[in-house]
């Protein structure tokens, strides 16, 4: 309610091709196992909201294994476009998104609820941008994950 406009429903101007703006219409949801099952159901929650506002199917949900550490999960994903969901604390991927400098989170370690969001060129291999929401912890990893279905038009 109170968290700055991360959603548009129109293109922004002179940003359309510029790398600041992503379609997430269909777009694949990651999270990573090793995340609380709390982040889990927001991040389901959030792929059927995708589905609700969008008319169409859900969003498909991807868990994120140990196993995908060593780029597994690169065959299956081709995606466009992806939103990637996970807590500085405990989700690897976020680690590794931090690790290999296309994520910068320092000001949310430490916090108490807080969530960051961030646009990533090629997080992973076969995913050409991702919305990023991190979160300091896991009440704000799901915070943030709820305020983009509020965004898009959802009632919490």
């Amino acid at each position: 309610m109170f968290e700055k406009d991360i959603v548009t429903f129109s293109p922004l101007e002179g940003q359309e091709g510029s790398g600041e703006s992503l379609n997430l219409v269909g777009a694949t949801i990651l999270v990573d196992e090793s995340d609380p099952i709390g982040i889990h159901i927001a991040a389901q929650n959030l792929a059927e909201d995708f589905g609700r506002v969008t008319r169409s199917d859900a969003s498909r949900v991807v868990v994120f294994t140990k196993d995908d550490q060593n780029d597994a999960v690169s065959g299956t994903l081709t995606d466009a476009a992806a939103v990637i969901i996970g807590c500085v604390q405990s989700s690897r991927l976020i680690q590794r998104l931090e690790k290999e400098g296309k994520l910068e989170a320092g000001k949310i370690h430490g916090k108490w609820e807080s969530f960051t969001t961030v646009l990533v060129d090629q997080p992973l291999p076969g995913i050409e941008k991702a919305l990023v929401i991190a979160g300091s912890d896991k009440r704000g990893t799901i915070f943030g994950a709820y305020t983009l279905s509020e965004q898009i038009g959802v009632s919490p």
